[in-house]
């Protein structure tokens, strides 16, 4: 599995404040999520990712990238916008980790 492979893994929410809001594709390193109003790119923040079968993994991510709905970077990804982890405990990683290892080879992206 390397840095740069993308998952898609049906049923990840992304808890922020009080929205709860689909991810689109997650990695090793990080994840996309879908949201009409994203946030700020260079914003810091803590995100909870609600995996299918409610287990919860909290992070601190750095939005790196917006796909505008008016202007998208990737016209096959929903507005939205790309976070990378840059703090998360061991156990989430390795629970993270294990998710997207036992991923279908089909759920991975190619893009």
């Amino acid at each position: 599995m390397k840095g740069t492979d993308r998952y898609h893994v049906d049923g990840v929410l992304c808890r922020l404040d009080d929205r709860a809001l689909r991810v689109v594709n997650m990695s090793v390193g990080g994840f996309f999520v879908e949201c009409a109003e994203p946030l700020p790119r260079g914003t810091s923040a803590r995100f909870e990712l609600r995996l299918p079968d409610g287990r919860a993994l909290s992070m601190t991510g750095l939005v790196t990238w917006i796909n505008e709905p008016s202007a998208p970077r990737k016209a096959y990804l929903p507005p939205g916008f790309g976070v990378k982890i840059q703090r998360i405990a061991f156990p989430d990683k390795m629970t993270l980790l294990a998710l997207l290892r036992e991923s279908p080879p089909e759920a991975m992206r190619q893009r």
